[in-house]
């Protein structure tokens, strides 16, 4: 149930994927690529993001507001010995986008809009919306790709439409999809088994979840106070402000109380020394993330001898 490596190539690095997106003509905000710092003369619209090629948005991602800032920026990310995408900043909230394809073929897919920011930029409350237009570029890059699997992407809704800021070649956070009615899982579980899962409606908009260890950490994060801790642990806790009606995603206590071990010791650790947030969130990252060497690796192992 995964897809061809040709078409992971076209995705897999942000590089390759912003290209991939404008061969398509899907809607996403002007970037180019930088080998130089000569290069980065071209860039005139500020503020821009400069990113790393193969990274997660807290590690090689950062923003620049001018060139002096810019060259910096790139500098610290490694222009010289690794190329950067330089997109421009486009205004509006974050959505999230999941989706699943069979072979080509949108079989389900799913946006939440980020309500609160947690840690490292991750969503602590989402909200599931409908935005009109994004089945439509989803069947278009999922069919030009003939993608088997999971797809995800970021797009920040501006008021012209969606426009796409990143690509992930898998699924992820599908529990605000399930909340709302489409069962990302199940598809995927369909492929896993050789088969063709039937096509889901859309889901229902306006259901929130939260993912309350991100909002611990994401107010020691910006916050660096325990008051703060504090405050985000009572409105989750009590349901209020942004947290009404929010069910949990990653750490649900109904039926399974060990779950809440997590949140306890972020919550403890981070009242003690709010900078401990760095801890979790490493981590976390470190665990799964692909390094720019591992991919390297791969794409060497794959080349014809």
């Amino acid at each position: 149930m995964v897809p061809a490596f040709a078409s992971l190539r076209r995705v897999q690095d942000k590089i390759s994927a912003s290209l991939t997106l404008r061969q398509l003509n899907i809607p996403q905000p002007e970037f180019i690529v930088v080998r130089s710092l000569a290069d980065l003369e071209q860039l005139t619209k500020f503020p821009v993001f400069a990113k790393r090629p193969i990274s997660t948005a807290s590690s090689g991602v950062r923003r620049a507001v001018s060139p002096v800032e810019l060259r910096m920026v790139a500098a610290a990310l490694g222009l010289g010995t690794s190329e950067l995408l330089v997109q421009t900043e486009s205004s509006g909230p974050l959505a999230m986008v999941q989706a699943i394809a069979d072979n080509g073929r949108l079989v389900a897919h799913h946006a939440n809009m980020r309500v609160r920011e947690g840690v490292g930029g991750g969503a602590a409350i989402k909200e599931s919306v409908n935005l009109p237009s994004i089945a439509e570029h989803l069947q278009k890059l999922v069919g030009a790709l003939d993608w088997h699997g999971a797809l995800s992407l970021d797009v920040i809704v501006t008021p012209i439409g969606p426009v796409v800021i990143d690509v992930n070649p898998r699924l992820v956070e599908p529990m605000n999809a399930y909340f709302a009615g489409v069962d990302l899982v199940a598809a995927m579980l369909d492929l896993a088994r050789q088969g063709h899962p039937p096509m889901q409606l859309p889901g229902r908009s306006g259901v929130r979840s939260r993912q309350l260890l991100l909002a611990i950490l994401g107010a020691a994060q910006h916050h660096g106070s325990r008051v703060a801790i504090l405050r985000e642990l009572f409105r989750a806790l009590a349901r209020r402000s942004e947290y009404a009606n929010a069910e949990e995603e990653l750490t649900p206590t109904s039926g399974d109380p060990i779950a809440a071990v997590p949140i306890i010791a972020a919550t403890a650790f981070t009242l003690a020394r709010p900078k401990l947030w760095r801890f979790f969130h490493s981590a976390a990252v470190g665990t799964y993330a692909l390094t720019p060497e591992a991919w390297d690796k791969i794409l060497s192992a794959s080349a014809p001898t």
